[in-house]
């Protein structure tokens, strides 16, 4: 656990940092950029996804929802199309909503 000083006045007391905001890639808000992180997703799946760009730890952006429950995201000059199951088990370091 990471320890902080967040004041001057705070008597030199250490206080826990949170921890980043980790969500569902299918639980994120259009427009939300952040950190992609694999969660729960099998290895083949995350080799096939490491070969089109998405990587533990690539910056992402959610551009749109699909019809079916997926997501269409941004990494670099990529744009790729991703399913509700798969955007289920992704996550993602939220950074902030049109960051």
């Amino acid at each position: 656990m990471r320890l902080a000083y967040p004041c001057a006045r705070s008597y030199r007391r250490a206080v826990p940092l949170s921890p980043p905001p980790v969500r569902s890639l299918a639980e994120v808000p259009i427009g939300t950029s952040g950190t992609l992180a694999l969660g729960g997703l099998p290895r083949a799946a995350a080799l096939r996804l490491a070969r089109v760009g998405l990587r533990v730890g690539a910056p992402v952006t959610v551009l749109a929802r699909t019809a079916g429950g997926g997501r269409l995201l941004a990494t670099g000059a990529t744009r790729i199309g991703l399913d509700r199951d798969t955007a289920r088990r992704l996550e993602v370091l939220s950074a902030g909503a049109g960051a």
